[in-house]
């Protein structure tokens, strides 16, 4: 169930071109700690740039559109902030990031928002994106109506490394 998500395009994994990042076409990677993508891409495959284990900046450009499924999994990055321009965020796409302490999002998104927690919802804040792994407290408001998979757990299935307690409102669907 991923309300969220406006399209998903299917890529092999070799492709790349000046709009598209196709799925692993970067996986895994020990040295590269800053990247900056260009406005001209539009497409980040699934797990495009997942296990990067020097990644600790990361801009994207405000010409993506679509980030795939775990494209950013096992990074180091500490703060991330969404594009304006960006309609869809694939399954897991930021799952074990445990340096992250916000999500920031650009106040002219059609879609995503960030509360001053810095915790990812859609933009009428009815479904819980990602929470940032690195938070102590997380606070869920009761607009929220749907909690992503991975939102709070890392592959090993332990909850986001220092979240004490979780206080989920009545109005989430169990």
């Amino acid at each position: 169930r991923r309300r969220h998500t406006r399209y998903w395009r299917d890529w092999s994994s070799d492709v790349c071109s000046s709009d598209l990042i196709g799925s692993l076409a970067f996986q895994v990677n020990k040295n590269i700690s800053s990247l900056t993508l260009p406005n001209s891409v539009t497409y980040i495959g699934d797990g495009a740039f997942a296990q990067w284990n020097a990644l600790t900046n990361l801009t994207l450009g405000n010409g993506l559109k679509s980030i795939g499924e775990f494209s950013f999994y096992n990074n180091l990055i500490t703060s991330l902030s969404i594009p304006k321009n960006l309609e869809s965020i694939g399954r897991g796409a930021f799952w074990d990031l445990p340096n992250l302490t916000q999500f920031q999002v650009d106040p002219e998104s059609k879609f995503f928002s960030a509360d001053n927690q810095g915790v990812l919802y859609d933009k009428k804040r009815e479904v819980l994106i990602q929470a940032p792994y690195a938070k102590e407290t997380v606070v869920i408001p009761s607009t929220v109506k749907f909690i992503e998979e991975y939102a709070f757990i890392n592959p090993y299935g332990r909850v986001a490394k220092s979240l004490p307690s979780l206080v989920i409102p009545s109005t989430v669907a169990v």
